[in-house]
């Protein structure tokens, strides 16, 4: 397509009256992925389950569904089965497409130019772009020291001082991607209970079914200011489904469903939510799997000298000084594909999704091909 001068400077006056903070936004990106259909790879870069879906929820998409029709709108099977796992009430459930979407309805329904968010650095780089995208401040808050038992973690009271009277959002990342630090229930509360009542605390809680034990989704639902969000991206093995849910207030959701897109999450995805939420199985299974995994790359980690962040994820980052970018290439060449962190700020660092013992013991033997060469 050739255009014309007068063309080219149409152009340049649509481009320019986007938003000046969606000007200045750089687009998410997402975890290395095959440069071809055909390359057989280690993808260990986007802490997905690497035993896949429930056979629960495979068997649920194999049956009949009506696509000519839309979506049930406020997923009220998924909404039943979910009330009675986190036993709240059923209006206290909202959907979305994945959790990140949730995390998009607060900045949308909640932040503007003139507000501001806080939350800490080396979080979710989620945070930062929907944050921007709503034309409102980010309050980034010191995370731990390196030194620390939750290492480059979040520090509550950082993050409580970078609150101020134009805060309405507070997000925590709980485990946090990438360094696998968490907060104690305790450190949460005390916390919440600093705030103004009208900052809302976002938990995001996309990792949860791995800690040991599982945290209770509703154990916060006294506090009207704070939202929990869930996805059934990680343990659940429905990443490509794109559904994820949050719990809080009723009044707080009925607020967020103003700004929620219609139909936003399909038929096919509420489908084998339902079915996945009742395979208790298939969860224990996976988080053994990924428990036994952690455990050989932690060993591998301190045979090399790598130096690990927190644990309590279904990843591990580690320090690899200023060889992370060329290890990322090497292992690239041997079909293994981590994740990088510069758009975190830990450039000499790389995190490890944990995949099948095959693909555990791949990454390790290159690893140590590494170290030796």
């Amino acid at each position: 397509m050739t255009a014309t001068d007068s063309d080219a400077a149409a152009l340049r006056r649509i481009v320019a009256a986007a938003r000046p903070c969606v000007q200045g936004l750089a687009p998410y990106v997402p975890g290395a992925r095959p440069s071809t259909v055909d390359e057989q790879v280690c993808r260990l870069a986007s802490n997905e389950n690497p035993l896949g879906p429930s056979p629960k929820a495979l068997a649920a998409l194999a049956e009949p569904a009506n696509l000519s029709r839309y979506p049930d709108n406020d997923g009220h099977a998924l909404r039943e089965v979910l009330s009675a796992r986190h036993d709240c009430p059923a209006d206290c459930l909202l959907f979305g497409n994945g959790s990140s979407d949730l995390l998009d309805l607060v900045a949308c329904a909640y932040l503007e130019a003139g507000r501001s968010a806080a939350f800490a650095r080396h979080a979710f780089v989620v945070y930062p772009l929907v944050v921007q995208a709503a034309g409102a401040e980010a309050r980034i808050s010191a995370p731990h020291p390196a030194e620390h038992e939750q290492p480059l973690g979040h520090d509550p009271e950082t993050l409580r001082e970078r609150v101020s009277e134009t805060t309405a959002v507070v997000f925590i990342a709980n485990p946090n991607n990438p360094t696998g630090t968490v907060l104690t229930d305790d450190e949460i509360r005390t916390l919440i209970e600093a705030l103004p009542p009208q900052v809302l605390v976002v938990l995001d809680e996309a990792y949860a079914e791995y800690r040991d034990p599982i945290p209770a989704a509703g154990r916060f639902l006294e506090y009207p200011q704070v939202i929990v969000t869930r996805t059934f991206s990680k343990i659940f093995g429905l990443a490509g489904l794109r559904i994820g849910y949050a719990l809080a207030h009723p009044e707080v959701v009925a607020m967020l469903n103003r700004v929620r897109q219609p139909f936003n999450v399909n038929t096919l995805a509420q489908q084998a939510a339902v079915a996945a939420v009742g395979d208790e199985e298939h969860v224990a299974h996976s988080r053994a799997a990924n428990a036994e995994g952690m455990q050989r790359l932690l060993e591998a980690a301190h045979g090399l000298q790598l130096r690990p962040l927190g644990t309590h994820a279904n990843f591990l980052t580690l320090d690899f000084g200023d060889q992370a970018q060329a290890v990322v290439a090497y292992l690239r060449e041997r079909g293994i594909l981590v994740r990088a962190l510069p758009e975190y700020e830990l450039p000499d660092w790389l995190r490890f999704t944990i995949g099948t013992p095959d693909e555990t013991r791949i990454l390790i033997d290159a690893l140590h091909a590494w170290r030796q060469s």
